[in-house]
C-alpha cells in the first residue's frame, strides 16, 4: 500500500493545504478517503492515474470532507469506461447530497456505475471486499464509528499479498507445471506411476502449504473526538495510523468544543492501542505548514508567534539574522499570554508528552508519498518525498523569469 496526502488542512484551506483527502494506492486500485476543495487538483499535481479511482470513502458530511467529489465525479466521466464501477461508501445522506447536487449542476450522464454504500451512526462494518483477479491477495475496507458532530467513521484497510514459496515447492515431489494453479485452486493432486510394478499413486496437498501470506494494516480515522473504547481496541496492532490533531495544546478547549483531537487526545489513543507509527493530519489554518519557511522560522520564530521574548540589541547578542529592526516590541509581564506553537511541527513533542513506549509519529503536509518499506530489519511506512511543489512547465518559467526582469 501506498498513500499521498492530496490536502492535510481543517476546515478550511491555507495558502499551501489545502482540505482533507488521502489517496491509497493497492495494486491497481487507488481509494479516496475523504475529498475536500480542490481535491482533484491536487490528483493531477500529485500525477495520480484518474481511471484507477474504484473506491471514494467519505467519513463524515462537512463541507471540507464532502465538497470536492462532485468535480471528481464530473472528470471521472471522461476517464472511464461504460464498464468502470465506483463504490462510493459514506454516511447516510451521502447518495442524496450526490444525487441532488449532480442535477442542479447538469452534470452529463457519466459512462461509469455508482454503487451506494450508506453507512448509520454508530455501525461498524466490513464496507468493501476486493479480491485481486489474479488471486494473488486483496484487500478489506472496515468502518468504525467515530465521535462527532454529524456523525463520522474511521476506515481500516486491510491488505494481503500472496506468493508461491518456490523454495518449498521445489523440494516436493510435485512437477513445476503446477505452479501457476498453486494461487488458484485449494488442493493440488497429481499421479505417479511406479516404473517396476506399473502400480499408480495419487499424491494431493493443500495450496496453501506452499503459499506465503503477508499482510498489513492501515488505518485512516476522520473527524472524532477521544473515540469509544471498542474503536480504539480496533486501532492494535494497525501498521499504520493516521489520524486528526486539529489543535495544539493551548487550544484544547476549542478541540472539546468542536469535537477534535488535541495532543492530549492523540496520546491516550496511541498509549491505550499501542501503536507504533501515527502521522498526523488536519490542522487548523492558524498554525503553518511542516515544510513551509522552515529555515526562516529558525530565524525570526517571532514573526509566527503572537507573543515572543524581546530580542535583545546590545552587540554581544547581535547577529545578522537578528536586528533591531527585526525585534519585537516587548510585552508587560502582567499582559503577557500563554505563547502557542506556530508551526505544527511542534505537534510532534507535544504528542510524545503524553506516551511512555516508543511511537514514531509526523505530521502529513500536502502531496506527502509514504510507502512501507524494510529499514534495519523492520517494516515500516516511510516518506520518499520531502518537499512538495506543483511542476511549472519550462517555457512558464521563462515567462516568470521575463517578467521578474522587467519589474527591475
Amino acid at each position: 500500500m501506498e498513500l499521498t496526502f492530496l490536502g492535510t488542512s481543517g476546515g478550511t484551506h491555507s495558502s499551501d493545504r489545502i482540505c482533507s483527502s488521502i489517496a491509497v494506492n493497492i495494486g491497481h486500485s487507488t481509494l479516496l478517503f475523504d475529498c475536500g476543495p480542490g481535491t482533484g487538483k491536487r490528483l493531477s499535481d500529485c500525477h495520480m492515474n484518474w481511471s484507477n479511482i474504484k473506491y471514494i470513502f467519505i467519513s463524515h458530511l462537512h463541507l471540507d470532507h464532502v465538497y470536492g467529489i462532485i468535480p471528481i465525479l464530473w472528470d471521472l466521466a471522461w476517464c472511464y469506461s461504460s464498464s468502470a464501477v465506483i463504490t462510493i461508501v459514506g454516511p447516510k445522506g451521502i447518495k442524496e447530497f450526490i444525487e441532488f447536487m449532480k442535477k442542479m449542476v447538469h452534470m452529463p450522464p457519466p459512462k461509469y456505475t455508482l454503487v451506494y454504500v450508506e453507512l448509520e451512526e454508530g455501525q461498524r462494518d466490513v464496507v468493501v471486499q476486493h479480491e485481486d483477479t489474479k488471486k494473488k491477495g486483496g484487500f478489506s475496507v472496515e468502518a468504525i464509528p467515530l465521535v462527532h458532530e454529524p456523525h463520522s467513521h474511521g476506515f481500516i484497510i486491510r491488505n494481503t499479498t500472496r506468493k508461491v514459496d518456490y523454495e518449498k515447492f521445489t523440494q516436493s515431489i510435485f512437477p513445476n507445471k503446477l505452479i501457476p494453479k498453486i494461487l488458484t485452486q485449494s488442493e493440488l493432486k497429481f499421479d505417479i506411476s511406479n516404473d517396476d510394478t506399473g502400480e499408480i499413486i495419487s499424491h494431493s496437498c493443500l495450496c496453501s502449504d506452499f503459499i506465503i501470506e503477508k499482510s498489513e494494516t492501515l488505518a485512516i480515522l476522520g473527524d472524532t473526538k477521544t473515540p469509544s473504547e471498542a474503536t480504539i481496541k480496533a486501532l492494535e496492532g494497525c501498521d499504520l495510523v493516521v489520524m486528526e490533531c486539529t489543535f495544539s495544546q493551548q487550544h484544547e478547549h476549542l478541540a472539546e468544543k468542536f469535537n477534535h483531537l488535541g495532543p492530549k487526545h492523540v496520546s491516550y489513543i496511541i498509549e491505550k492501542a499501542r501503536l507504533n507509527q501515527v502521522v498526523l493530519t488536519h490542522f487548523s489554518r492558524r498554525y503553518t505548514s511542516t515544510e513551509r519557511r522552515r529555515a526562516f522560522l529558525k530565524y525570526k520564530p517571532e514573526i509566527f508567534s503572537q507573543y515572543s521574548p524581546p530580542v535583545s540589541s546590545s552587540p554581544s547578542d547581535s547577529s545578522p539574522a537578528t536586528t533591531k529592526k527585526d525585534s519585537v516590541p516587548s510585552v508587560p509581564t502582567s499582559e503577557k499570554k500563554p505563547q502557542y506553537i506556530s508551526n505544527v511541527l511542534y505537534l510532534i513533542d507535544q504528542v510524545k508528552e503524553g506516551i511512555s513506549h516508543s511511537c514514531e509519529i509526523d505530521c502529513a503536509f500536502d502531496g506527502m508519498h509514504m510507502q512501507r518499506s524494510k529499514i534495519d530489519g523492520l517494516r515500516k511506512y516511510t516518506v520518499t518525498n520531502q518537499d512538495y511543489r506543483p511542476k511549472i512547465s519550462k517555457r512558464s518559467s521563462l515567462v516568470i523569469k521575463k517578467a521578474t526582469k522587467d519589474q527591475e
